[in-house]
């Protein structure tokens, strides 16, 4: 779920696997069992995105926004 931003729901994010899978083709029948967690955080991760686009960082800056999520 962590790989589609636009997820608003938990009923989405299922949606979302299910098709996921589907699109494995030969490779699902593979896939022994999953981990589910739901994550909604594709609005959090995209607001981030945005307020650092342009922006360069070095290490310090870098290390305390990714530390403090501010």
């Amino acid at each position: 779920m962590n790989t589609n931003l636009h997820l608003k729901s938990e009923e989405q994010g299922i949606e979302y696997i299910i098709n996921t899978v589907k699109n494995l083709g030969e490779l699902k029948k593979i896939i022994k069992g999953i981990h589910l967690n739901c994550s909604l955080s594709g609005e959090y991760v995209m607001e981030k995105i945005n307020n650092t686009r342009g922006k360069e960082f070095t290490l310090l800056p870098m290390s305390e926004e990714i530390c403090t999520h501010e």
